[in-house]
């Protein structure tokens, strides 16, 4: 199977041009979406659209969590949604990502922001670093997001 490349959108890849992207070769994209409960990213949507013309032809999102309790997860989770649907007219089905960077995110937390992404009817998917990785407790998942470097 031939490996494809995705790239990571967040506002440090704001000044990209279409040209830019072409030479990368990136077919999809993870893009930045929200941050805690008070923060969207202005450059979404320049992004997306700048990166299409580059030729990513697929799209994911992720939200960088803060959360440390199963009740700020669900907040964060809802908060997520709905800025991925009102930025970016997200379908069902489409994959949302928990970027989980912070130390001492709990994994029930990290399970409920996951359940209601799936509740929600989208996939849900998990990011971290490899060395944070042994801290959670995840015993299955479809997709996830390592790190390593």
């Amino acid at each position: 199977m031939a490996r494809e490349i995705v790239i990571d959108l967040a506002n440090y890849q704001a000044n990209l041009s279409v040209q830019d992207y072409k030479k990368i070769g990136a077919k999809y994209a993870i893009v930045k979406t929200s941050e805690n409960t008070n923060y969207v990213n202005e450059c979404a949507k320049a992004l997306v659209n700048r990166s299409a013309l580059g030729g990513v032809k697929g799209f994911a999102f992720y939200h960088f969590g803060r959360f440390h309790n199963d009740g700020d997860a669900v907040k964060e989770a809802k908060y997520f949604i709905k800025n991925a649907e009102k930025l970016f007219n997200v379908k069902k089905n489409t994959l949302l990502i928990l970027d989980a960077e912070i130390k001492d995110m709990p994994t029930s937390s990290v399970i409920t922001f996951l359940n209601e992404i799936r509740k929600a009817g989208y996939k849900s998917g998990f990011y971290t670093y490899k060395y944070l990785l042994d801290g959670f407790n995840l015993k299955k998942s479809s997709h996830i997001w390592i790190y390593s470097g």
